[in-house]
């Protein structure tokens, strides 16, 4: 004999069903979370790579934040596809270590899958580069920022490699001048709101998934100016 429900219990397995849901799909959301936040670390060892490439074939410099032919500073330069801001692969130094030259074609590793804002359409990468990693030329010889002159710093002069980021993503807070981000929701890409945690790229090759604490300094450095003056 077939047994019916009742209506009660159509109601209490709607309602079991219904709570297993959501506890479910939280773990899910932060299970998928986990598996971004992994391809845009792995983005960052490849940024890294293309990093060391590029100082052994360049007397160990960091690559230039001057886009070739003009006098502008971008902190985005180094990589990244062809933008609405009409910087395209081809003039982008690392590009050609990570597999693409090619104006509007794909560049790979330069997007973040948690990009919350539009830096991949406007900029072409969602990680920007350290801008610690200009010289101080224009500082020793009174020349303006946005000039060819604004030189790339040579990599022997970070003091430690180990702490020193050479890029991240974009809106992440490297130190003390940056931390009003803390207030902005699209800062945190991995994370929630207040949980100061962003992926990094270190200058000894080694990525992190790094927690900065705004308002308080490091004790062994404040992670963009750690480097000989």
């Amino acid at each position: 004999m077939n047994k019916r429900f009742t209506l009660i219990e159509l109601l209490v397995v709607i309602a079991i069903i219904g709570i297993l849901a959501s506890l479910l799909l939280p773990v899910l959301g932060r299970a998928r979370e986990s598996a971004r936040r992994t391809q845009c670390l792995n983005n960052n060892k490849s940024h890294g790579v293309a990093l060391v490439l590029y100082a052994d074939d360049n007397n160990n410099l960091y690559p230039s934040t001057i886009v070739p032919g003009t006098n502008q500073y971008k902190q985005y330069i180094w990589y990244g596809n062809t933008a609405t801001t009409n910087h395209a692969n081809s003039v982008r130094p690392l590009n050609i270590y990570l597999g693409n030259t090619v104006d509007g074609s794909e560049t790979p590793f330069t997007f973040c899958p948690s990009d919350k804002t539009n830096s991949f359409t406007d900029k072409g990468t969602s990680y920007y580069n350290n801008s610690s990693s200009r010289s101080e030329f224009t500082a020793q010889h009174g020349v303006s920022d946005n000039t060819e002159d604004f030189r790339a710093r040579s990599r022997n002069e970070i003091k430690s490699t180990s702490l020193f980021i050479d890029a991240g993503e974009r809106n992440g807070i490297w130190s003390l001048p940056q931390e009003t981000r803390a207030n902005k929701d699209v800062s945190f890409y991995h994370s929630d709101p207040g949980d100061y945690r962003w992926n990094y790229l270190f200058a000894d090759g080694y990525v992190k998934f790094t927690r900065v604490v705004p308002g308080i300094v490091d004790g062994r450095s404040n992670y963009t100016t750690h480097i000989n003056d």
